[in-house]
């Protein structure tokens, strides 16, 4: 997925500027696969946040590369959007 990155992420991300304004997403990777990637985009490159397992993701992170492009990596997003959209049937 990819998406703009939009001036009120500037205090994450830095100077919002022409030339910086995507951001790239890895949806549903392996976590093995977002490690390798994560690794290699990050060499040069700045780190947002480590990866890390969160309560939607077994492996998510962000980073910007040595050209400035910003990435987001989240693996197993669906089975928490899943799950999340199975608890929200039950109450309605």
């Amino acid at each position: 997925m990819i998406s703009d990155v939009l001036p009120s992420m500037e205090a994450v991300t830095g100077e919002v500027t022409k030339g910086n304004t995507v951001l790239i997403s890895i949806i549903d990777a392996d976590p093995e696969m977002n490690k390798q990637s994560f690794e290699k985009l990050s060499e040069g490159g700045t780190v947002i946040m480590p990866l890390s397992s969160t309560p939607w993701s077994a492996s998510f992170g962000m980073l910007i590369d040595k050209f400035g492009v910003m990435w987001k990596f989240n693996s197993e997003a669906s089975k928490f959007l899943d799950s999340f959209i199975n608890k929200l049937n039950l109450y309605y």
